[in-house]
């Protein structure tokens, strides 16, 4: 929220500071990725395992996502930023729908999360790029040194 108010004030801060944010977020999500799929890979197993496994991904790009929702916000394209979160609830409802309908079970339900979230980030990124900032990670290693 901070960084939002700070590229609100200042848009010339918008580069660094979300950079840096996706940077850091990039790190804590090898972290979490890391736990999680060492510690389910103890508890879990089969189809539970698989699913532990997709959302642990889906999880790393849903953390990217907020941070480019939280980038239009700053730089008031609220109409964009609803958007996108409209089209990515929309598809994973019809589209989570028709996997449970089609028999896909589990795996095939969270499958749906991942691509969705694939398609959307990336298209987010993208339009972002295009129309608001070229912004690029920081490195992650860079918040070890």
């Amino acid at each position: 929220y901070a960084s939002t108010l700070a590229i609100s004030r200042d848009r010339s801060q918008a580069l660094r500071l979300v950079s840096s944010l996706l940077g850091f977020q990039a790190l804590l999500s090898l972290v979490t990725l890391g736990l999680c799929l060492s510690l389910g890979r103890v508890l879990f197993e089969g189809v539970t395992w698989t699913a532990v496994l997709v959302l642990s991904l889906d999880l790393v790009l849903k953390a990217v996502k907020s941070t480019l929702r939280w980038l239009l916000k700053s730089f008031e394209r609220f109409g964009a930023e609803a958007v996108s979160l409209a089209v990515e609830r929309v598809a994973i409802l019809v589209l989570g729908i028709a996997a449970l309908r089609g028999g896909y079970g589990v795996v095939g339900f969270v499958l749906v999360f991942a691509l969705v979230r694939v398609v959307d980030t990336a298209g987010l990124a993208l339009w972002v790029r295009a129309r608001v900032l070229a912004v690029e990670p920081m490195s992650p290693m860079s918040f070890l040194v």
